[in-house]
C-alpha cells in the first residue's frame, strides 16, 4: 500500500473547499489505496492553523473534525522517532514533513507548499508533489 504524508495545507484546503485535497483526505480516512502517515507535530500544526483569525467562518466543514478523523486513521509516528532533518532553510518547521515520511516509511509528501517543500522532490528518495499530481499518479497505479 502507498504511504503518504499530507501537509497541513492539504488538510486546511480540504476544510475550505471540495476538491482534490478533500478527496485525498477522504481516501486516506477510508484507506482507499493509500495510508496516511502523520506525527504529533503535524497534528499540532493543523490544530494551530485552523485557529487563525483570517480563516474564521470560511470552513465548509469542521476542520477540527477533519484533523481528528485523519489522525484516527493515520499511521502515527512518535515524535521521538523523527530523524533530524534540516533541509528547508526558509521555513525550518516544514522539515517535520520530510522527517515524518522518512520515519514512517512513506515515499510521498503531498503539499501545496510550492515554495518550500515542492523543490525538494527527490530528497532522500521522497516524492514531494502537489495534491493533483499525487492523485493522478495514485489513480494511475490503480
Amino acid at each position: 500500500m502507498i504511504r503518504a504524508v499530507l501537509d497541513c495545507n492539504v488538510v486546511i484546503t480540504a476544510a475550505l473547499t471540495a476538491g482534490k485535497c478533500a478527496e485525498l483526505l477522504s481516501r486516506a480516512r477510508q484507506r482507499d489505496g493509500f495510508e496516511l502517515v502523520w506525527s504529533p507535530p503535524i497534528v499540532a500544526e493543523c490544530l494551530r492553523v485552523i485557529e487563525y483569525p483570517k480563516l474564521a467562518g470560511k470552513f465548509r466543514t469542521d476542520p477540527r473534525l477533519l484533523v481528528e478523523r485523519a489522525m484516527a486513521s493515520a499511521h502515527m509516528v512518535a515524535t521521538d522517532l523523527l530523524p533530524e532533518v534540516d533541509v528547508v532553510k526558509a521555513d525550518p518547521s516544514d522539515n517535520v514533513y520530510l522527517a515524518t515520511a522518512l520515519a514512517g516509511g512513506a515515499r510521498w509528501v503531498v503539499t501545496g507548499n510550492t515554495r518550500h517543500l515542492a523543490p525538494l522532490d527527490g530528497y532522500a528518495g521522497l516524492r514531494v508533489v502537489e495534491p493533483a499530481v499525487f492523485l493522478a499518479e495514485f489513480v494511475a497505479q490503480g
